[in-house]
């Protein structure tokens, strides 16, 4: 079953890139050489680690191989940086710029967005220079890229390591972030949100945007939903102020859109599902945000028990190549939504796909299988049912919806059980429960229904035996 906690679609990456750090002083190229203006800016950049006094002994070739790296990186050619470095690290292994190169092979990966090759280069790096100053960087981008890989444990020592070897360094707050995501991950809300509160009036920059964002989901999830409503609004301001549209850049854009999906979600919760559903339908065709858009529009047509058109949205809302995070989830009330509308076809047809997914650890996977389970019901395929519900006790043994998982075997038990005389008197309304669409029972359906509630008559009805453990299994677990 899902939990409750929320955590928005991932970030992107937070951290300000080392290169920025050496970027080339654009006035001096104009008046002097290429490789002299190179020089310049790394003598005044690489200064604090301490490489500039041997700028000068490095031999012709291989000072001109590192400093063709750094402006291929200062013009976002990463690729190509990588591979001057490399050539560089080849000849050049015991050179006075060999650690640097190193780090920055494993960070031109890094923003290249191969995580993989990253993690081994830096990790390298770390190892091999551990009294580096660029470790700062290293340990920061290892974090990073620990919590984006589900890693929160060596993320943790990643970024508590940074803190602790560099106290003031320039990625400080940076991992103060990371582990504060971690706390929300850990469902330590409060703690997350102090800190990113701190993190709000500390820094002036794109990480205070990003703070503030993580705060109000850390609010919604303490369940402060006026707070978190305020601190998305305060996000919407600032998006809307004039000078920030003038510097508008696709970053801010996705933070403006993923702060809109919050109040939307925020909206919700206040029952003012007009107002969420305003904002949903202009994010329906956001190219990032607009499954997550029409799953909730889903969900509102849901609410209003339009079942036809709650269908037709979620399922405009997913494809068979689809790997959204919440495609189970939309999957799951899409089948929902057909069941409500009597198309039980459809509707197996979808809590089918999120079974067959394979995805043990869905959050969805056994309310899927109580789904399915009814939809077998509904279509008398009894086989199936106990199938499909056998599959529910043993993967779930701690699942609340073993319960009514049971009840629908005994149901199709007491059905498939030849026609007996039952020697009770007629019930005008059994219990029906409502996630069941029996429509009309039959009325060895209603005499074992009745039977359910009174232990007393079991035996009377003459059931298989299989009915009566089910039952009795029901019993004990009530």
């Amino acid at each position: 079953m899902p939990t409750q906690a929320w955590d928005m679609a991932p970030d992107e990456r937070p951290f300000v890139v080392y290169s920025k750090n050496l970027h080339m002083n654009q006035s001096t190229r104009q008046t002097e050489s290429r490789q002299t203006s190179v020089v310049l800016a790394m003598f005044s950049a690489l200064a604090w680690i301490g490489l500039a006094s041997v700028a000068m002994a490095v031999e012709p070739s291989g000072r001109e191989t590192f400093f063709r790296a750094e402006t291929l990186i200062d013009s976002k050619q990463y690729e190509e940086a990588r591979t001057e470095l490399e050539v560089y690290l080849e000849q050049h292994a015991q050179g006075p710029f060999a650690a640097s190169a190193l780090f920055r092979v494993g960070e031109c990966s890094y923003l290249l967005g191969d995580a993989q090759r990253a993690t081994v280069e830096l990790g390298k790096f770390v190892k091999k220079y551990p009294e580096e100053k660029l470790n700062a960087y290293a340990l920061a981008y290892l974090g990073e890229m620990s919590l984006a890989d589900g890693d929160s444990a060596a993320a943790k020592n990643y970024f508590s390591d940074a803190l602790r070897r560099f106290p003031k360094g320039p990625l400080k707050e940076n991992c103060r972030f990371g582990l504060a995501r971690i706390n929300e991950r850990e469902g330590q809300h409060a703690e997350a949100a102090r800190v990113y509160e701190e993190l709000v009036n500390a820094v002036n920059d794109r990480l205070a945007e990003k703070a503030r964002l993580r705060l109000a989901v850390a609010q919604y999830n303490l369940g402060n939903y006026v707070e978190s409503l305020a601190t998305f609004n305060q996000l919407k301001c600032l998006a809307d102020d004039p000078l920030a549209k003038q510097q508008d850049t696709e970053q801010s854009q996705s933070l403006r859109a993923r702060a809109s999906m919050g109040r939307a979600r925020v909206l919700l919760k206040l029952d003012w599902n007009e107002e969420a559903k305003v904002i949903f339908k202009e994010l329906s065709s956001h190219p990032q945000l607009g499954t997550e858009a029409r799953y909730w529009l889903g969900l509102l047509l849901l609410a209003e028990e339009d079942w036809s058109a709650a269908a037709d949205m979620l399922l405009s809302a997913v494809n068979d190549e689809c790997d959204h995070r919440l495609v189970d989830a939309i999957r799951f009330s899409a089948g929902e939504a057909f069941s409500r509308d009597g198309d039980i076809q459809a509707a197996r047809k979808q809590f089918q796909a999120v079974v067959d997914s394979g995805q043990a650890d869905s959050e969805w996977m056994d309310d899927a299988m109580l789904g399915l389970a009814r939809t077998e019901f509904v279509a008398h395929d009894h086989t199936a049912v106990c199938r499909t519900l056998a599959m529910l006790d043993e993967q779930f043994p701690n699942s609340p919806l073993r319960i009514p998982g049971r009840e629908i075997l005994a149901f199709s038990f007491a059905r498939e059980a030849p026609p007996v005389v039952v020697a009770i008197e007629p019930i005008e309304h059994p219990k029906q429960p409502e996630y069941l669409p029996l429509g009309q029972p039959t009325e060895e359906i209603a005499a074992a229904v009745a039977a359910f509630g009174r232990g007393e008559e079991l035996e009377k009805l003459g059931r298989p035996d299989a009915a009566l453990a089910v039952f009795d299994r029901i019993i004990d677990d009530y």
